[in-house]
């Protein structure tokens, strides 16, 4: 909460004559020759060239040297708003890569605590309430074997300071059956903060979850998936999960390879360390005789 939000997503163009006819060379020359000014409305304040390790800070038009022990391909920018991109060419593959990172600060925790989405949700405005209702309602109504027909939150107690989440279903000959939080299952209480939390939380934001799909069905799992992608391009919320379900991980599928990291652990130091998945050695080989998610079973990854 005290620094803020960092997002980092890398691309790679590639282009299959890149090295016979020296384009990534090319490509870096111009990016030094005629660098760029402005990054998405927001102006460059500071160059930094790991081969002449020299460093120009352009809010005071000065440069300077980089104290590093060697030099390197790698240009960087860095723009007023904190967005900062490092762009360096392949050294086994002709593709230029880029390293985008991208600074934002974080609301208020309590617009993402899961623990108080009922108060959430009652103290939105009526219209915008009736809105949010209606949108869980719908995304949660195939979760269950049977359909729950509302989920709702109202303030309760006698100050009216306090707030409930209540869930309408159909399991019952008999009709509706109300049932509060309390009687609902953590799998369920989970996807309904999370759901909620995209519905309700800033728009280009981004959401953190831990262990994303704790207490939730393996079978569920489509569904979760479905949401989070529906939603997130809906609202343009970027989502940030953990998770240690094999299941999941095969749900993505392989176009978000690029985008997966794992924990291992360093066997010198004793140290957890993050790594990209699609760095590691040989993952097309392993891969050829499972998914990611029998990597996981089998302790490869």
């Amino acid at each position: 909460m005290q620094y803020g939000l960092l997002h980092t997503t890398n691309l790679y163009p590639t282009k299959p004559a890149f090295v016979r006819l020296g384009a990534m060379e090319a490509m870096m020359k111009e990016f030094r020759n005629n660098p760029l000014n402005e990054i998405d409305n927001s102006k460059v304040v500071l160059i930094k060239d790991f081969v002449t390790l020299k460093a120009h800070d352009l809010s005071i038009d000065e440069t300077y040297t980089l104290k590093m022990p060697t030099t390197s391909n790698v240009l960087q920018y860095f723009t007023e708003d904190k967005t900062k991109i490092s762009i360096r060419p392949s050294g086994t593959e002709p593709k230029i890569k880029f390293y985008i990172e991208v600074h934002g600060k974080l609301a208020s925790r309590a617009e993402y605590d899961a623990a108080n989405i009922a108060g959430v949700l009652a103290a939105l405005s009526p219209e915008r309430k009736k809105e949010v209702e209606e949108e869980l309602t719908k995304h949660i109504r195939p979760l269950p074997d049977k359909d729950i027909h509302k989920i709702s939150a109202d303030t309760v107690g006698r100050f009216k300071t306090d707030a409930m989440l209540y869930c309408d279903e159909g399991w019952t000959p008999q009709g509706i059956t109300t049932v509060d939080a309390r009687g609902m299952s953590d799998g369920t209480l989970r996807f309904i903060a999370i759901v909620a939390a995209l519905l309700t939380g800033r728009e280009r934001s981004l959401l953190i979850i831990e262990e994303i799909d704790n207490g939730l069905h393996p079978s569920r799992v489509n569904k979760l998936i479905e949401v989070l992608r529906a939603l997130g391009q809906a609202r343009q919320i970027d989502i940030l999960c953990t998770t240690h379900n094999p299941a999941l991980i095969d749900a993505l599928g392989n176009a978000m390879i690029p985008l997966i990291s794992y924990v291992k652990r360093n066997l010198e130091t004793g140290v957890s360390e993050i790594e990209r998945l699609e760095d590691k050695t040989n993952l097309a080989k392993l891969m050829a005789g499972g998914t990611v998610g029998d990597l996981m079973i089998q302790g490869k990854i």
